[in-house]
């Protein structure tokens, strides 16, 4: 199903929120994901974040053009499009800002826990069979320490991202309803 279809037949603000909901929620799912997430945990975050999109940008798009003469849609068109694909470029650097402090936060705050005087540490280089003064063991921390921190970076992206739809409901019903 279409967004098109509902143009015109539903206010345009309620078919916003609505994405704005599959977004947020599809977000959640993402902003949720664990070590045991299965595939269908994915399937059904990346369905909601489709879904969201799907249905939010030809209706935003057609709203953003529906009060202007004719003679000016073509140049509005173009001016849409540049506005949506540098405000796109602006979140993407935004998030990837975010994720890389985020990583790096959380890379300091885990590599806190790790020393000599820990019992989990100490309980882990049992399991390993190994030691502290392993370089190879070091090497192998290491790298879990960068995975489990970017991962967590993610998830914090994830937590903003959802909330960001949801406080972006009350904007749409701000928009003023134009008749499609």
């Amino acid at each position: 199903v279409t967004a098109s279809l509902f143009i015109g037949r539903i206010d345009v603000r309620i078919i916003i929120i609505a994405s704005l909901l599959f977004l947020a929620y599809g977000a959640h799912l993402l902003a949720s994901l664990s070590l045991e997430a299965s595939m269908n945990h994915f399937y059904y975050a990346n369905l909601f974040l489709g879904l969201g999109l799907g249905t939010m940008m030809v209706p935003l798009s057609t709203y953003a053009l529906a009060t202007l003469p004719r003679k000016d849609i073509t140049q509005a068109s173009g001016l849409y499009s540049y506005g949506r694909m540098l405000g796109t470029s602006i979140g993407i650097s935004l998030l990837s800002t975010l994720v890389s402090r985020a990583s790096q936060k959380h890379w300091h705050y885990l590599s806190g826990h790790i020393n000599l005087y820990n019992p989990q540490f100490q309980l882990w280089l049992q399991q390993q069979q190994t030691t502290a003064q392993n370089p190879v063991t070091m090497n192998q921390l290491g790298q879990t320490l960068y995975q489990q921190s970017n991962f967590q970076a993610y998830l914090d992206a994830f937590h903003i991202t959802g909330a960001i739809f949801l406080l972006a409901i009350p904007l749409a019903l701000l928009i003023k309803n134009v008749p499609l």
